[in-house]
């Protein structure tokens, strides 16, 4: 749920670094360099992806050693496993960064306003949304789980009838309809 409040850093961070470019003219500049417009557009994306996944990180870690602090009740937070972490941080919240982000990297690019990217990330949501009210009913609920672009049907098509205790022991699994998924939106 925490990763759904950081793609809104997608427009602030990815789209504002070509922003500024075409915001200031510096564009015609850099495009007179020995390097091609792709190379450009590329070295821009992947730099300020970089940043966003490793603010991502700071805040995964932050949560994590949270659960080391001397006044947390341990008994109430039970064991932390680490791999669980980077399970999440793996197989959802990078790849979803990505995609996401190609998208409003795009979107910015191609219209020269940030404020496109916001309302990009709305829309995505947005839809998203939609595509989960697909699994109300039993028999959409794999076709929602391919469709959902956060993974989050996927993983419930797996997880739905886990009780609480194995929700907090279990790592999430990584199978059919998740890779599926993964493939999909990558």
């Amino acid at each position: 749920v925490l990763s759904v409040f950081t793609y809104f850093l997608l427009p602030s961070i990815i789209g504002a670094s070509v922003y500024r470019d075409f915001k200031y003219n510096m564009h015609t500049i850099l495009f007179s360099y020995p390097f091609t417009k792709m190379d450009y557009l590329l070295g821009k994306f992947l730099s300020s992806l970089s940043v966003v996944i490793l603010i991502v990180l700071a805040i995964g870690l932050g949560a994590l050693f949270a659960s080391f602090l001397p006044y947390v009740n341990q008994d109430l937070l039970g064991p932390v496993n680490i791999m669980a972490y980077l399970q999440i941080y793996f197989i959802f919240v990078i790849p979803n960064l990505f995609c996401y982000g190609v998208i409003v990297f795009a979107v910015v690019t191609i219209t020269r306003n940030i404020s496109v990217g916001f309302i990009t990330v709305i829309l995505l949501l947005f839809v998203q949304s939609m595509v989960s009210s697909f699994t109300n009913d039993a028999d959409n609920r794999f076709i929602a789980g391919l469709l959902n672009p956060f993974g989050g049907d996927a993983l419930r098509y797996y997880t739905q009838y886990w009780t609480v205790s194995e929700k907090n022991v279990n790592l999430l699994p990584f199978e059919g309809l998740v890779i599926y998924n993964r493939m999909i939106w990558l």
